[in-house]
C-alpha cells in the first residue's frame, strides 16, 4: 500500500472508497471535484482508520502526514451495501436535491467533530427532512452546492447535476445561486436570470421541479468578512434578487421559496440579516439567523425549512412516519427489518437515578452528561396523533450557571460488522427559553466510528416550538458489539431560567443484513 511521512496529492476514482491509517496523525483534505472541496479535511490518529468515498466524481485528495507516517488504499466498496446504503431511507420517501453555492453545500460535510458522515444543523436541507417527519428525503449525494461559486459556474454543471439527481429519483432541487456573482463586475441582472433559468430548464428537462430561493440578505461585502456592504452592492443584490422572483413567479413548472421578510431585519434601514452586532463587523449575536452576516445559523436554516415545508406538504405523495407501530418489532424469521429497539413507542416506566429524577420509559438512559447543578427530571406524558393520545418521554431540563451543560437520552443495539444501520429519533422540542438551547443532536456510536446529524459549535437552536424526526446518514456498521445511539442537547445556564422541554415521541433503529 502507498504512504508517506510527508505530504502527496492523490486522485480518487468516482465510486470508490479511501482507506486512511496512519502511526501518528494525518489528514485527507478534499481538493477538488466533488462537494466539500476546499474546506472538508479528514482526520486520522492510530488505530482509528478513516473511511474516504465514495464519491459521484472523481475527487483530488491531499494525504498530510503530521506525525508519523500515512498509509492509503484505493478500493471498490461493496456494490451491494454501497446500494443499500444509498437507497435506505429514501424508500417510501419524496426525494429532493439541492443546486447552488456554501449556502445549499453548508447542509453536509465529510466528516468533523469525530463524525464519519453527518447531517449540518445549519443546512436548510437537514431540517426540512427533520420537520417532514420522513415525508422528504435528502442526502449528500443529492447536494450539488460548491462553495464559492457564481450564478454561471452553477449554471454551466446544472444540466449534469440534474441527470445525476434524476439517476437518484430526485423530484424536487431547490436553487440558490447569486450572492457571489458580487465578485464579478462585469455581471448584469440579466445574466443572473439567464443564469437561473439555464439551470431551472435543465431541472425540468429531468422532470425534477425547481424550488427557487432568491438571494438571501447579508451583511457584509464579498471580500473581509466584517467589511460592509457599499450602497451600490447592496442595492444591487436586491435588484438581483427581485429579477429571480420575478422569473420564478412568470415561469411554469418553476416554485419560489422567499425568506426575505422573516430573514431581514426590518427595523434595519440597510436591509441586513436578523442578528447583526454592531454597525462596523458582521459578528453575529446567539439568536441571529446567520452565522457570519450570511451563510444561515441553525435558527436560519430552521426557518428557510419550514417555508420550504409548508410549501411542499401539499404536494407531497407520502407523509408517514418510519415506525408506526408498537407491534413492528425484529424477528429474525417474521419480521428481519423490524424495529431492533423493542419499545419504539415509549412504553413503561422506570425510576431514574444518578443525574436524572422522575420516571422514564422502558429501555432509554437519561442523564446530565457533563459536570453542573442543572437539573433534568424525566416523565411520562402523552401526545395527540390523529385523535389519539400516544405515550411519550419528557425531560425537563434547567440549567443553572454553568455556560454550556449537557444533557443525554439513549439506548444500546448490538449490531454485527457488515449490516446496514438505519436510526430515527422522532421527538418534540418545546418550552425553550430565549437563546438557551445551544444544540441538539443525535448520533451513533459503533465502535471508535460516529455516525451522527451534527450540531454547530457556538451556534444556538431555535427557540420556537417544533416536532420533527432527527436521523443520521445510513451505515454499515464497521465493528460487533453494543452500539450506542444518542440524543444529546445543552443547555446555556448563563441565561435566566435557562431551560427546555425534549419529548421522545418514537425511536426506530433498522438493522439488515446485506446480502
Amino acid at each position: 500500500m502507498p504512504s508517506t511521512s510527508s505530504s502527496v496529492v492523490v486522485s480518487l476514482p468516482a465510486g470508490q472508497q479511501m482507506t486512511l491509517t496512519t502511526t501518528g496523525e494525518a489528514y485527507a483534505d478534499v481538493l477538488a471535484g466533488v462537494i466539500g472541496a476546499g474546506f472538508d479535511s479528514i482526520r486520522a490518529l492510530p488505530n482509528r482508520p478513516r473511511v474516504i468515498g465514495p464519491y459521484g466524481a472523481d475527487a483530488s485528495l491531499r494525504i498530510r502526514a503530521t506525525g508519523g507516517t500515512a498509509t492509503y488504499e484505493t478500493r471498490d466498496p461493496n456494490p451491494t451495501a454501497a446500494a443499500a446504503v444509498a437507497g435506505a431511507f429514501a424508500q417510501g420517501s419524496t426525494i429532493i436535491g439541492g443546486l447552488g453555492d456554501s449556502i445549499t453545500a453548508q447542509f453536509t460535510t465529510t466528516n468533523g467533530n469525530g463524525a464519519q458522515t453527518e447531517y449540518r444543523s445549519k443546512g436548510f436541507l437537514t431540517w426540512l427532512m427533520i420537520l417532514s417527519d420522513g415525508a422528504l428525503f435528502t442526502s449528500r449525494a443529492l447536494n450539488h452546492g460548491v462553495s464559492g461559486q457564481t450564478s454561471k459556474q452553477i449554471a454551466d454543471r446544472s444540466a449534469a447535476a440534474a441527470a445525476d439527481m434524476k439517476s437518484r429519483g430526485a423530484r424536487y432541487c431547490t436553487v440558490h445561486m447569486g450572492t457571489n456573482d458580487l465578485n464579478d463586475a462585469t455581471v448584469d441582472e440579466a445574466q443572473i436570470v439567464t443564469n437561473l433559468s439555464t439551470a431551472c430548464e435543465n431541472l425540468m428537462k429531468e422532470g425534477i421541479t425547481p424550488i427557487v430561493i432568491p438571494i438571501l440578505p447579508r451583511f457584509y461585502d464579498s471580500g473581509v468578512v466584517g467589511t460592509a456592504l457599499t450602497t451600490e452592492r447592496r442595492l444591487t443584490l436586491q435588484r438581483w434578487a427581485r429579477a429571480q422572483r420575478n422569473y420564478t413567479r412568470s415561469t411554469p413548472g418553476a416554485l419560489l421559496c422567499d425568506p426575505t421578510i422573516p430573514f431581514t431585519d426590518q427595523s434595519d434601514a440597510l436591509g441586513y440579516p436578523i442578528g447583526r452586532e454592531g454597525s462596523t463587523n458582521a459578528t453575529m449575536g446567539k439568536l441571529a439567523y446567520t452565522n457570519d452576516g450570511l451563510h444561515p445559523s441553525p435558527r436560519g436554516a430552521f426557518l428557510i425549512a419550514r417555508m420550504l415545508l409548508d410549501l411542499l406538504k401539499p404536494r407531497l405523495s407520502v407523509i408517514a412516519p418510519r415506525v408506526v407501530s408498537q407491534a413492528d418489532v425484529y424477528d429474525a424469521t417474521y419480521n428481519p427489518g423490524g424495529n431492533r429497539f423493542t419499545n419504539g413507542f415509549m412504553k413503561g416506566t422506570v425510576a431514574q437515578s444518578g443525574t436524572a429524577a422522575g420516571t422514564g420509559a422502558t429501555g432509554v438512559t437519561n442523564l446530565r452528561q457533563s459536570a453542573g447543578t442543572g437539573t433534568v427530571t424525566v416523565s411520562k406524558g402523552t401526545r395527540t396523533v390523529q385523535g389519539v393520545a400516544m405515550e411519550t418521554q419528557t425531560c425537563t431540563t434547567t440549567g443553572t450557571g454553568a455556560a454550556i451543560e449537557l444533557y443525554r437520552s439513549y439506548i444500546t443495539i448490538n449490531v454485527t460488522a457488515g449490516q446496514l444501520v438505519e436510526i430515527d429519533w422522532a421527538l418534540a422540542v418545546s418550552n425553550v427559553t430565549p437563546g438557551s438551547l445551544t444544540k441538539l443532536e443525535m448520533f451513533a456510536a459503533c465502535g471508535t466510528n460516529w455516525y451522527a446529524k451534527r450540531d454547530e459549535t457556538g451556534l444556538y437552536q431555535p427557540d420556537d416550538a417544533w416536532a420533527g424526526t432527527l436521523t443520521v446518514p445510513s451505515f454499515i456498521a464497521p465493528v460487533s458489539g453494543q452500539m450506542y445511539v444518542i440524543l444529546e442537547w445543552g443547555i446555556d445556564g448563563t441565561v435566566t431560567n435557562a431551560g427546555a422541554q425534549i419529548d421522545t415521541l418514537r425511536i426506530n433503529v433498522r438493522v439488515t443484513d446485506v446480502a
